[in-house]
């Protein structure tokens, strides 16, 4: 017969991650995360919780295209005003380059037209 636990009596730690770490954790790995559609959708609600001074200070953690993907897709859910501004002038001050929005897929020669560098190889559909 199995022994019934009361949860009260478990103690321990549990380490969480802020929303700021989950926003580049989300970018970084999208397709754990069901693919950058999923990662935009999510953005848009986890977009709410996070500081945008906390995003500057994890930046610098966090490889330029990691960033410059998280802004951009901060700007295609319509977060671009305190979240992804002060990233922004962040990466400006470094040297990025053009990167794939979907790092595993092939271009065919899709200009990068915005802030960000980035370049759309993927249709990102947000589900609200």
């Amino acid at each position: 017969m199995a022994q019934r636990t009361n949860l009260a009596d478990i103690s321990g730690s549990m380490r969480v991650a802020i929303p700021e770490q989950t926003a580049y954790d989300l970018v970084r790995y999208p397709g754990a995360a069901g693919h950058l559609s999923n990662v935009a959708t999510v953005l848009s609600g986890l977009a709410e919780k996070m500081n945008p001074e906390a995003l500057l200070e994890l930046a610098p953690l966090f490889k330029l295209p990691d960033v410059q993907r998280l802004g951009y897709l901060l700007d295609l859910v319509d977060h671009q005003d305190a979240l992804a501004d002060p990233l922004a002038i962040w990466l400006n001050k470094r040297r990025n380059r053009h990167v794939l929005l979907r790092a595993d897929a092939k271009t065919t020669n899709i200009e990068a037209e915005n802030r960000w560098r980035v370049v759309p190889n993927e249709v990102v559909e947000v589900d609200l």
